[in-house]
């Protein structure tokens, strides 16, 4: 029995398995989903809500904004802790604190992140539509 053997020049005849897409980069069918958990307090359990962020390869989940969460997040490369607070935008003084988590994947690597912030005003000035769930 003959061995079977290709060129790297034959490759592109046998097809790839990703019709019309042979010119796009891997970057762009990388996972990019998280799981967020929003708790009472300083700790990241028990959680009070948490939601499916889920931005590719396909969009979707249980984030009420997905796609716009996952936008705001592609330039902190998943990590809201990178985000920073909107500029001119009071809260109030009240300590309740709230914690943020993300656990999943971005850009096919592992991420994990969490983020006590000291209300959820606070919360929502530095985290936007990510944390609007």
């Amino acid at each position: 029995m003959a061995a079977l053997s290709v060129s790297p020049a034959d490759a592109d005849s046998l097809g790839d398995p990703r019709p019309g897409m042979s010119d796009v980069s891997g970057d762009e069918f990388s996972a990019r989903a998280l799981v967020l958990t929003l708790t009472q307090g300083s700790t990241i359990l028990p959680s009070t809500r948490t939601v499916v962020l889920q931005c590719s390869p396909v969009g979707g989940g249980t984030h009420p904004k997905t796609r716009e969460a996952c936008a705001a997040l592609e330039p902190a490369s998943g990590d809201m802790r990178k985000f920073k607070p909107a500029a001119g935008l009071i809260c109030p003084l009240i300590y309740e604190p709230v914690t943020v988590s993300a656990v999943g994947v971005w850009k096919s690597r592992f991420t994990m992140s969490s983020q006590t912030f000291g209300n959820s005003c606070q919360m929502h000035n530095a985290l936007g539509v990510v944390g609007s769930f």
